[in-house]
């Protein structure tokens, strides 16, 4: 899942990296409304650091998944 992706770059400290691919990923389970998919990407957004482009990203993870 392009989710774990985004976590792995996260990982390995590339962060804008893991935003844009965050962002692809962030529509796939709001679609398919699939529970493991809405997981992981709340995991995602708590592991973002505080750099204003993850905080954007991380408030938008957090807006879809209401």
């Amino acid at each position: 899942m392009l989710g774990d992706v985004a976590a792995g770059y996260l990982t390995a400290g590339a962060v804008d990296q893991a935003v844009e691919v965050g962002h692809r990923a962030l529509a796939a389970p709001l679609e398919a409304e699939t529970t493991m998919g809405r997981v992981r990407l709340s995991a995602l957004a708590d592991q973002l650091p505080a750099s204003s482009a993850a905080q954007a990203f991380r408030d938008e993870i957090r807006a879809s998944l209401e």
